[in-house]
C-alpha cells in the first residue's frame, strides 16, 4: 500500500514538473517570436502577444488550486488568464526580460496583496472590475471605457459572498466569506463602474 502511494505521488510530481518545464519552453518560444518586436509600443506588443497564443486550448478553472498559489499555465488558457498572461508577458519583454520577471509581474496583476509570502484565495482579484481598477492604479493598464462611449453603472460585487456554496474555497468558510463582504462594503463603493452598451458594442 505504501509503495503504491509513493508511486502515485511520484507520478504526480513528474506530471507537475513536466508542465512547469513546458511553460518555460513556451515562454522561451514567445521571447524568440517577440525578439524583433520588442521595441513596438506596449499596446501593439500586447496585441502581438495575444496573437502568439492563437490555437492554445481553452481550459477553465486552472487557478482553483487549494491551497492558493500562483499558477503558471501558458498551455491552457481561459478569457481572464489570457488577458493576465498577455499583459504580464508584454510587460516583461519591455521591463524585465526574464522568466522570473514575467512570473513576478503576473503575480502583481493577479493579486491585491502580491507581496505576501503566503497567498490566500481572498487576495486574488476575482471581479474583472476590481482587477481593472487595481491594475490601472498600479500603472499596468488604462481603462478607456469612458473614452469610447461607456456609461456609468452601479457596482454590486456581492455574488461570491452571497453564493459561497458555488466556490469550494468559500463553502463552509465563514472567515473568507466575511472578508469578501468587508471588501464589498469598504472598497467597492469608492470605485466607479463603466460599461459599453450592447448596441454600441455591435457597431
Amino acid at each position: 500500500m505504501k509503495r503504491k502511494l509513493f508511486y502515485l505521488f511520484f507520478l504526480a510530481f513528474l506530471s507537475l514538473s513536466g508542465k512547469a518545464q513546458g511553460d518555460k519552453e513556451i515562454y522561451e518560444r514567445y521571447c524568440a517570436a517577440m525578439k524583433e518586436k520588442a521595441d513596438l509600443p506596449t499596446g501593439d506588443l500586447t496585441v502581438e502577444t495575444a496573437r502568439f497564443f492563437l490555437g492554445t486550448p481553452y481550459v477553465a478553472g486552472t487557478l482553483e488550486e487549494v491551497p492558493e498559489k500562483l499558477v503558471i499555465n501558458l498551455h491552457g488558457l481561459d478569457c481572464m488568464t489570457l488577458v493576465e498572461n498577455t499583459v504580464a508577458l508584454a510587460r516583461s519583454v519591455k521591463h524585465c526580460p526574464a522568466f522570473d520577471g514575467y512570473v513576478s509581474t503576473l503575480k502583481e496583476l493577479r493579486y491585491r496583496n502580491a507581496g505576501k509570502i503566503t497567498l490566500d484565495y481572498t487576495d486574488r482579484l476575482h471581479y474583472t472590475t476590481d482587477w481593472i481598477y487595481e491594475n490601472e492604479r498600479r500603472g499596468y493598464l488604462k481603462d478607456v471605457t469612458k473614452e469610447i462611449g461607456g456609461k456609468p453603472f452601479n457596482l454590486d460585487l456581492s455574488f461570491m459572498s452571497t453564493h459561497p456554496d458555488s466556490y469550494k474555497q468559500l463553502k463552509g468558510n465563514p472567515e473568507r466569506i466575511a472578508i469578501f463582504r468587508r471588501m464589498k462594503l469598504i472598497r467597492i463603493p469608492a470605485k466607479s463602474g463603466m460599461a459599453i452598451s450592447s448596441a454600441l458594442s455591435r457597431r
